[in-house]
Parts: structure tokens; sequence; C-alpha cells
């Protein structure tokens, strides 16, 4: 009897024992679930810093103004005409110049100095918008707001000499006070709002183009027909290059000459004729 409570005794403590211990083991498996996972690297996964300029948010993009220039691919002598232009207007607008101040009046010296200089200026800033690699979009951006307000104080700078040295009077003060206007209106225009219609800048510098044409009666007295005539052919060959300005046609998808390279042709061709016309007034 006493070996059987024995032996019955010894049997509840292994049954105790086991039960112990199947609790501890639902008790860690409990706590194990409950455990947040932490991710495991393999040994070829090792984490990697990442450059400052990968941290950013992708819809912010690079800082503004540094953005690379797109200015896509482009006709070879795009910027050629108006840098050759500009050196020849340069030797011209030097001697014209002197010519001036050497024989003429100290103010109308200084009308005609007024537009020697803009002349060179206007295919000064064009050829180097045109033609330099610039790289930022800021930059490109900025010459194209000087290359077309340019154009403006051009038309403003031509009517100068022609108006001071021929007496125009009061309707040709008028006139020159109006294409200055006009101008600093177009140059406010290109610097506020550079991104507005092509139309809108074809037209501005159609209408100061054309101004002059109440003084033709005038001019021919004054100047002669030799003056009018120069002036009027420039006028229509500006007008002709503005068209096939504003419509990008022909050549627009020229490799070499398009539609941009007959537009300088044409401002090239107007602004010598009006050269001669200046030079005739002034000599």
């Amino acid at each position: 009897m006493a070996g059987d409570s024995q032996s019955q005794a010894a049997a509840a403590r292994t049954t105790q024992d086991a039960a112990q211990a199947a609790a501890q083991a639902t008790a860690q498996a409990a706590a194990h679930l409950h455990r947040p996972q932490q991710p495991q690297l393999h040994s070829q996964q090792q984490p990697q810093l990442q450059p400052q300029s990968q941290l950013r948010s992708p819809q912010h993009g690079p800082r503004p103004g540094l953005a690379p220039a797109a200015r896509g691919e482009r006709p070879r002598l795009r910027g050629w005409i108006h840098a050759v232009a500009a050196a020849v207007f340069f030797f011209a607008a030097l001697v014209l110049g002197i010519f001036a101040w050497v024989t003429l009046p100290a103010g109308q010296a200084l009308a005609v100095n007024v537009y020697a200089v803009c002349s060179v200026a206007l295919f000064a800033v064009s050829g180097a918008y045109h033609l330099v690699p610039w790289r930022l979009a800021r930059t490109v951006a900025w010459w194209r707001r000087a290359d077309h307000s340019t154009i403006a104080v051009f038309i403003a700078a031509t009517y100068t000499p022609l108006l001071v040295l021929t007496d125009s009077g009061t309707m040709g003060r008028w006139i020159l006070a109006i294409a200055w206007v006009g101008a600093v209106a177009a140059v406010a225009l290109n610097l506020l709002w550079p991104t507005h219609p092509r139309w809108l800048g074809v037209a501005v510098y159609l209408v100061l183009g054309w101004l002059v044409v109440p003084l033709i009666p005038h001019l021919w007295r004054s100047a002669g027909p030799a003056v009018v005539w120069l002036l009027a052919a420039g006028g229509l060959i500006y007008t002709a290059g503005a068209v096939v300005y504003g419509a990008r046609w022909p050549g627009r998808q020229a490799r070499l000459f398009g539609y941009h390279e007959y537009f300088h042709s044409a401002t090239v061709a107007a602004a010598i004729s009006h050269a001669v016309a200046v030079w005739l007034v002034a000599a």
C-alpha cells in the first residue's frame, strides 16, 4: 500500500511539472506573437546613406532658377546672322558717331549717337542670346527679355535722329515721345510678363514701326525722296520679317536656316536700309 501511495505521488508531481512547462511555453509563445517584428538585413543588403539632393521630395524638383536650359535642337545658323551684323554695325556706328560729333550741333550729334549705340546693342544682345549655349533656364529667360526689349528701343532710337535733325515740329516731337513711351512700355511688358503671347509682341513692334507715317510729307520735303523710300523699304522688310516670326514659317523644322533666320535676315536688311537713311540725313 505504501508503494502504491509513493507511485501515485510521483505521477502527480510529474503531471504537475508537465503542466507548468506547458504553461510557460504558452506564455512565451504569446509574448513572441505580441513583440514587433524587426526587419533582418542579409549580408548583401547593407543600409546606404542617400545624398542630400536625393532626400528631397520628387515634387520639389531642382532649386528655382537653377534648372538646366532646355532649348532643344535649333538650326546651326541660329544667332550667327545677328552676331556678324553686330560687328559690322559696331564699326559703322563708330564712324557715324564720330562724324556726328565733329559736324553737327551737340543736340543733333547726341540724337545720332543714341541711334548708333542702340543699333549695336540690338544685334549684340540678339547674337549673344541666340548663339551662346547658356546653361541655366534663368539665364536664358533674362537674355530673351533683353533681346525682345532692345527691338522696341531700337525702333524709337531710329526715329530720334530722323525727327531731330529734320526739325519735324510739334507733330514730330509728339511722335518721338510716343515712340519712346511705347519702347518703355514694351520693355516693361517683356520684363513683367515674359510669357506674353507672341502675337502681342509682334503687334507692339509693328505699331511702333509705322508711327512715322504721318510725317512722310514732312520728311519728303526736308530730307528728300530717297530717305522716304529707304524708310518705306525698311518698314516693309521689317513687317515681312515680323509676319514670318509670328507664323514660324517657313522653315519651322529646318536644321540650317529656319524661320528665325529669315526673320533675322529681314531685320538686318531693314536696319541697313534705315542706316543709310540716317546717314543721308546726318550728312
